[in-house]
């Protein structure tokens, strides 16, 4: 038996990506406080240990990254502009949940933990932490205003 149009998950694309969203923190005078709100930025991002250039110099608000899923780390040097890279190491589970023999099987991620250089980054916040569906959002990337 094949998959079918009635097979929703044979549909879906299989790679499961984390969905990161971008925020900027600024001080607000009125306020007397740090405030962070959604930004749009020109980034440039690719894994480490790999050649693979995700984003070239595009403006996002948000950023689609395929977690490793034979390994329980996955590591990416983020550009901002021009300015100084930073690399973000995101630790996570793996679970592999099998569709069909021929839909194959989608990994999912459970996100643990993370860790940042803080050349531009202030902070990395997991927001939910299973990876299943690109239509949630999992991370948030806090950037310090330049």
């Amino acid at each position: 038996m094949g998959c079918t149009a009635s097979d929703g998950e044979c549909r879906k694309d299989n790679v499961v990506v984390m969905s990161v969203s971008l925020y900027k923190t600024v001080f607000n005078t009125e306020k007397d406080a740090f405030v962070s709100s959604p930004t749009t930025e020109r980034m440039t991002v690719r894994g480490l240990d790999n050649d693979s250039i995700l984003y070239h110099e595009q403006m996002v608000s948000t950023l689609n990254l395929p977690l490793r899923a034979l390994h329980n780390s996955s590591s990416f040097i983020l550009q901002r502009g021009f300015l100084a890279s930073d690399t973000i190491v995101i630790f996570h589970d793996n679970v592999n949940k099998f569709i069909s023999l021929e839909c194959g099987c989608f990994v999912y991620h459970t996100l643990k933990s993370t860790t940042t250089t803080t050349h531009q980054i202030d902070s990395l916040v997991i927001e939910n932490s299973y990876v299943q569906n690109v239509a949630e959002k999992h991370l948030r990337i806090y950037y310090r205003a330049n």
